[in-house]
């Protein structure tokens, strides 16, 4: 299974999205180049910015919702919001935003990094990240991954649940009030963190392209060692012993018995 590359701003929230709808819609629009055009439910998208407002408090107010978003012109972009902190193993709202790579060639990459900083502001995050879908998949995703039943998952993400492990480090990294006081290295400016509104801002390249370069690994490594190894994801298919379930060993301990296939190709 193939998926098309794409450039992506995730925010993870608890904050009450209904009254946060207007100013994160807001956000999204102000560059009409990078702004979703129509939105809705379900495809067709049809609603236009002001039907959308009335459509975000709709699926604010239900235990769960979605709504979507699209633009076309001069490229693709596109728009996902999801409401509802009501499973144990998705604790935030999310709102992400994302477009074919080729915007990194039509505007500069200085305006989707403001878009960034739009988001942040209007939905006060717990995380915020913004990377190319290469670099996500490298440290979050397995293909092919051979689950205890032998049924093959093609592309298996994993390390995206932010209160238990950090899924990685990226192109753009906002951590929340509630992040940064529990990550004392981000006010002593490690990696070169700073504050940023009400929590920290490290941003690791001028370009997303750029992250997946052997010396930006390393660099990834550094400032997670600077930061705390402990607090990130670690993707290594021998951790996952039964297909399922999460088991992290981020002690030095062995590594547990390796019960199915090794789960990456």
């Amino acid at each position: 299974m193939k998926f098309d590359p794409d450039v992506r701003i995730k925010v993870f929230t608890r904050s009450d999205m209904a009254a946060i709808g207007d100013a994160v819609l807001d956000a999204l629009t102000e560059d009409p180049d990078l702004a979703p055009q129509k939105f809705g439910l379900w495809d067709p998208l049809k609603a236009d910015l002001e039907q959308a407002r009335s459509l975000w408090r709709g699926e604010a107010a239900k235990p769960v919702g979605f709504l979507s978003g699209k633009g076309k012109r001069p490229f693709e972009v596109g728009l996902l919001a999801a409401f509802g902190i009501v499973l144990p193993k998705s604790p935030f709202h999310t709102i992400s935003w994302f477009s074919n790579p080729t915007v990194l060639r039509k505007v500069a990459i200085s305006r989707i990094e403001a878009l960034f900083h739009r988001l942040i502001a209007a939905s006060n995050p717990y995380l915020a990240i913004g990377f190319h879908s290469d670099d996500f998949e490298r440290q979050n995703v397995y293909r092919d991954f051979r689950h205890e039943s032998g049924v093959i998952e093609p592309y298996r993400v994993v390390g995206i649940h932010p209160d238990r492990f950090l899924p990685g480090l990226y192109w753009l990294n906002y951590f929340g009030p509630e992040l940064t006081a529990s990550m004392p290295a981000l006010a002593k400016g490690a990696c070169g963190a700073g504050p940023h509104g009400k929590g920290a801002l490290l941003k690791l390249a001028d370009d997303p392209r750029q992250m997946t370069t052997p010396e930006s690994i390393t660099r990834i490594d550094q400032c997670k060692r600077e930061l705390g190894e402990h607090r990130f994801f670690v993707k290594n298919p021998e951790l996952e012993e039964d297909g399922e379930t999460l088991e992290l060993n981020l002690t030095g301990a062995p590594l547990p018995t390796r019960r199915s296939g090794d789960g990456s190709k």
